[in-house]
């Protein structure tokens, strides 16, 4: 992803939209950390500066997938997801997006560690 196409927004209902392309759609995640509770304490609050947000849902992706989001206040426009197949059973991929092209995810080496 060439740096300045990502962006990140957080409308008043807690939806997140964001574009991580000029070139595409933008996607739209629902915030759904009141649904996960339980599941939430099975999971990283905090990886490499970035502590934890919330759980969001993408309306197109199947009912069992969902992301952790990560933000750190450092790091403006910055975003660390972390999507599960089952928030805290299944790890389905970690993605790092920023308006910069320094990703400091990348080399940190991080082991997750699902209680």
């Amino acid at each position: 992803m060439p740096a300045g196409d990502f962006k990140c927004q957080e409308q008043d209902s807690g939806k997140l939209v964001i574009s991580f392309n000029r070139n595409e759609p933008q996607s739209e995640f629902i915030n759904t950390t009141k649904e996960y509770k339980e599941e939430i304490q099975k999971i990283p609050h905090e990886i490499c500066g970035f502590r934890f947000k919330g759980i969001y849902y993408e309306s197109s992706e199947p009912a069992d997938m969902a992301y952790a989001f990560y933000i750190n206040p450092h790091k403006p426009n910055s975003l660390l997801m972390v999507k599960y197949i089952g928030v805290g059973q299944t790890i389905y991929g970690v993605n790092f997006y920023s308006d910069k092209k320094i990703n400091p995810i990348q080399k940190a080496n991080y082991k997750f560690d699902i209680k």
